[in-house]
């Protein structure tokens, strides 16, 4: 390969990261929503306050906490999360919890059962998603396909800790979890869900 070949070559490879990144990696638009779902994760206090900053903005609206039972911390992370909001001054009637769910169809299913629950409608209304930056595609596709037309989500996402949505494919961490996350997104969502270029 010539010099000129191999900068063409690393020009493709450029150009197919950043349609990457920009797929997976939803840029945050967080909206003042009628509620707040928050994903669950074993260092579950990340999403919490991501979730915390827009209650205390007033953008959060209620706080649904969501994620079952988690072997690697041995607790139930949506019950993990309320306690904590529970301390630090966030009343029981701006929090709901989902203590069942075990990925991320549930999470958003059992969310639309506590919505309805509480009298919160679930057609017509305004929902934010607290994602890890990597999921938030995934998770937006679910949340859209689970509620249906006529809700605004938007996104409020964090970073990883072992990277960030311009270095993931320089770490190990950051390239096996794009690569699932495409992987997942072919099966749950087949048809053309990915942007050209993307195999």
């Amino acid at each position: 390969m010539n010099t000129s070949q191999e900068c063409l070559h690393s020009s493709l490879i450029t150009s197919q990261m950043d349609t990457l990144t920009h797929f997976i990696f939803v840029p945050d638009n967080v909206l003042k929503a009628d509620v707040t779902i928050v994903l669950g994760m074993s260092l579950w206090e990340r999403p919490l306050a991501r979730a915390i900053d827009l209650y205390r903005q007033g953008l959060a609206g209620r706080l649904a906490l969501c994620g079952g039972y988690n072997p690697k911390i041995g607790a139930i992370e949506a019950l993990k999360m309320y306690r904590k909001a529970k301390s630090i001054g966030i009343p029981d009637s701006d929090i709901l919890v989902d203590p069942d769910s075990s990925n991320t169809a549930e999470n958003f299913s059992n969310a639309v059962f506590l919505l309805q629950a509480n009298n919160i409608r679930t057609t017509r209304s305004v929902v934010n998603i607290v994602s890890i930056h990597f999921h938030s595609r995934r998770a937006l596709l679910t949340a859209q396909k689970v509620f249906g037309n006529g809700v605004q989500f938007g996104i409020a996402t964090y970073p990883s800790i072992h990277y960030t949505s311009n270095t993931w494919y320089e770490t190990e961490a950051g390239r096996r979890n794009v690569s699932d996350e495409i992987e997942k997104i072919v099966r749950y969502f087949p048809g053309n869900m990915l942007p050209e270029g993307i195999n």
